[in-house]
C-alpha cells in the first residue's frame, strides 16, 4: 500500500506553516481516491486567565485575526497554496506512471 501525506489515526493537518503565534495548517482529505486539500489559518494566544494547562495559564487558537496578522497569514496562505500545488503535481505524476 502506498504511504500518503495524511495520518489516517491522527488528527493533525498534513503540513503546518508557521510564523511566531500564526499558523496555518493544511488538511488532507481523501475521497474516491482522490486527495483533497484545504487550509485554515490561526493564531495561538495564552490565556493566562485559565491555569488548567499550567501556572503561566493555557495556550489556546483563535481564527480571529488582528490587522497585523493579516499580511503574515497572507504570506502563510501562500506558501500553503504552493505545498498543495507541489503535493497535487506529484500525485498527477504517480497517477500518469
Amino acid at each position: 500500500k502506498k504511504k500518503d501525506t495524511m495520518s489516517e489515526q491522527t488528527n493533525k493537518p498534513a503540513k503546518q506553516f508557521r510564523s511566531g503565534a500564526l499558523s496555518v495548517g493544511v488538511w488532507a482529505r481523501r475521497h474516491n481516491e482522490e486527495v483533497f486539500y484545504n487550509a485554515t489559518p490561526q493564531r495561538a494566544y495564552l490565556d493566562k486567565k485559565d491555569t488548567s494547562g499550567g501556572a503561566d495559564g493555557t495556550w489556546k487558537y483563535t481564527d480571529s485575526l488582528g490587522r497585523d496578522d493579516l499580511p503574515i497569514i497572507a504570506a502563510l496562505l501562500a506558501q500553503a497554496f504552493a505545498w498543495i500545488v507541489m503535493m497535487e503535481a506529484k500525485a498527477n505524476e504517480q497517477n500518469k506512471a
